[in-house]
């Protein structure tokens, strides 16, 4: 094919750049990675012939896009540089992984040229009006990559956090590993098998850990393909609720629970999965945060104001969080009431919606190409 393809990921998290990844993996086309800061690490195996900054206005990515030859451009959750791209007359397939999230205060490029929304088992009134806007919405399966599954009953355990970021969330205002970290480690000192640690932990904290739980191994942020090929070989999953990570694990049929979540897209992630797999809050799959912690009320309540109103909400409870010794000690008596057994959430999850999501999108890709 000629021309060049844009990539572009919200810096939320290192969903969108997992994802970004997975499709990646099934076009064999040029790619012009634009902004996409926070999952730069996750994304060093793609092959791009050029990389940006994000773009400060429309006139400098119209210049990108000239320069290059764009054909079309791949957006996973950004919708701001959709906009921007739609305004430069270029193509846009835009990737949403959480349609259940948003509400009427919340962007959403309705105008893509394809709007590939990840299915989910349910959808909230409180989103019905946004998805009716899409002008071309198509629904996906899980977008993940193809890993070959490997039994590892004796491997070691995985911990990850994910990302820790966003665009309201500065990194030394990142309470979530020091809140969570600490404690689970505690937990699985009785399980007398080695623990890699892996996400945005900072420096810091990461020594900390490493120093204090002799059988700890804070690797910290790994590519996707290094990422997936230790999922792939360990023997447990303890993970923040990123539905990316989620799927990913499903797709392998991995055992997996899941952490207290981090924000709000991973509490309604939680939920979602809890619900369409009929386990409800009795799940062992999942540790939430004790009721102390987030109110639901005053997060409903943020929620309508719009997704950052209610995830500056969260960080201020996780940061409260940190410092509360009840918490801690809920956390780490959950961790040890675990076996290498759960309730299978991950698994049953990604077999309900299909994990073929990423040839599925790259498909439209390449037609909008072709048009």
């Amino acid at each position: 094919m000629n021309g060049n393809v844009i990539i572009c990921g919200a810096d939320f998290g290192y969903g969108s750049a997992g994802k970004l990844a997975a499709m990646a993996e099934q076009l064999r086309i040029p790619f012009i990675k634009v902004g996409t800061t926070l999952g730069a690490d996750v994304l060093t195996e793609v092959h791009c012939v050029a990389q940006h900054d994000y773009p400060s206005d429309v006139d400098e990515l119209h210049r990108i896009v000239r320069r290059h030859t764009i054909q079309a451009a791949l957006v996973v959750l950004d919708p701001l540089i959709a906009d921007m791209l739609h305004q430069c007359d270029v193509p846009v397939v835009y990737v949403d992984s959480l349609p259940y999230l948003w509400t009427a205060a919340d962007p959403v490029p309705v105008d893509a040229s394809a709007y590939c929304a990840q299915l989910c088992t349910s959808l909230p009134q409180s989103c019905w009006a946004q998805l009716r806007r899409i002008r071309d919405l198509r629904w996906v399966e899980a977008i993940v990559s193809s890993v070959p599954q490997q039994a590892a009953p004796s491997g070691p355990i995985v911990v990850n956090v994910g990302g820790v970021g966003s665009p309201s969330l500065k990194a030394e205002d990142a309470a979530y590993p020091a809140a969570v970290l600490p404690a689970v480690l505690e937990g699985l000192t009785a399980a007398g098998r080695p623990v890699v640690v892996t996400g945005n932990v900072p420096q810091g904290l990461r020594e900390e850990l490493q120093n204090t739980y002799a059988s700890c191994d804070p690797v910290g942020t790994l590519s996707h393909p290094d990422f997936l090929a230790l999922l792939s070989s360990s023997s447990l999953l303890l993970t923040s609720p990123g539905m990316t990570t989620i799927l990913e694990a499903g797709a392998l049929g991995h055992p997996t629970v899941l952490l207290p979540p981090q924000n709000l897209s991973q509490m309604l992630n939680a939920r979602l999965i809890l619900d369409a797999c009929g386990t409800g809050e009795t799940s062992s799959g999942f540790l939430d945060w004790p009721t102390t912690v987030i109110d639901q009320n005053t997060l409903a309540q943020r929620r309508q104001l719009g997704e950052q109103a209610a995830i500056g909400y969260i960080y201020q409870r996780i940061a409260s969080a940190g410092f509360d010794r009840a918490v801690y000690q809920h956390l780490t008596q959950r961790v040890r009431a675990l076996s290498t057994s759960d309730d299978g959430l991950a698994r049953r999850y990604a077999a309900l919606i299909g994990v073929r999501g990423a040839r599925q999108v790259a498909d439209v890709v390449e037609r909008t190409i072709a048009a």
